[in-house]
């Protein structure tokens, strides 16, 4: 439903040095795995542009909406297409805003396919009342609170920038993060995890704990910041090509660009038997 990207790493692959130079981020890679098998196949893809509509829903004996379609709007018009723009090159655009909440015959189920289903039938009734193809659109649903006390404040159904449609449903919520990160995943990307080792350095990973949510350095984590996508997202996202990201096979010093800039080498790339690693120059920034 919502995947992370993160997943459970073999043994360390390099072992490295760093430091800042004026021009970019020096890294020497000491490399003593036996075998490396790098996959890099996708590339930056043209720009693309797309509407977001949004609309409100209510069924018999909801609860009242505290926010507003109008609030979602700016929102989205103030924050996530800037945003998009800024960090990608994707264009979205304005669509269409609901005059009159949507009417269900009931809320959306918490979890799982039901709430998949309720989801692609919001859209569905949707686009038939207002005679359009929903191909090519991303559509915000919000939802009043909901009765069974769902813990979370938005889902999204995990998309693929490729494919030009995505839905999103948010429960009394218009926060210009939260509808940033929603798109995020109709998109295609999860979320960005973090990795909590008891043992730290080079060793059997499989005692560490994949952390949800917890990377804490950019969109698709937790915290509200306006930093780049880390480097494996923009790669999902197409926005890395072979001038971006260096297949490493051999132990060398490469120099790195900041992940924000816009040319040259960003990342390296190390995949060792069941291990991936993606390596990235950050900046520090809130």
């Amino acid at each position: 439903w919502l995947n992370s990207f993160s997943r459970p790493l073999g043994r360390a692959a390099a072992r490295s040095r760093l430091r800042s130079t004026t021009s970019g981020f020096v890294l020497t890679l000491i490399l003593f795995a036996s075998s490396l098998f790098p996959v890099f196949s996708e590339s930056a893809s043209a720009d693309i542009s797309r509407p977001i509509d949004i609309i409100s829903i209510t069924w018999p004996r909801a609860a009242a909406l505290s926010t507003s379609v109008e609030a979602a709007r700016r929102s989205i018009q103030s924050y996530t297409i800037p945003y998009w723009k800024s960090h990608t090159g994707f264009i979205f655009s304005r669509g269409m805003d609901s005059s009159a909440p949507l009417v269900m015959p009931s809320e959306a189920p918490c979890n799982g396919d039901a709430t998949v289903n309720y989801m692609n039938d919001v859209a569905n009734k949707f686009y038939a009342s207002q005679g359009l193809n929903p191909a090519n659109r991303y559509l915000m649903i919000l939802s009043p609170p909901l009765a069974q006390k769902c813990v979370w404040a938005a889902k999204s159904i995990v998309g693929d920038y490729r494919i030009s449609f995505g839905i999103s449903i948010f429960q009394n919520n218009v926060s210009p993060f939260v509808m940033t990160h929603e798109l995020g995943h109709a998109l295609g990307l999860g979320h960005t995890n973090y990795m909590n080792c008891p043992n730290p350095g080079d060793g059997d990973w499989a005692s560490c704990e994949n952390i949800e949510y917890a990377g804490a350095v950019d969109l698709m984590s937790n915290i509200e910041t306006s930093a780049p996508l880390n480097l494996y997202h923009m790669w999902r996202l197409g926005r890395m090509d072979s001038d971006s990201i260096q297949s490493v096979q051999a132990s060398g010093t490469y120099v790195l660009n900041p992940i924000g800039s816009t040319a040259g080498l960003r990342g390296l790339f190390i995949h060792d038997g069941p291990a991936v690693y993606w390596i990235e120059y950050r900046l520090a920034q809130g």
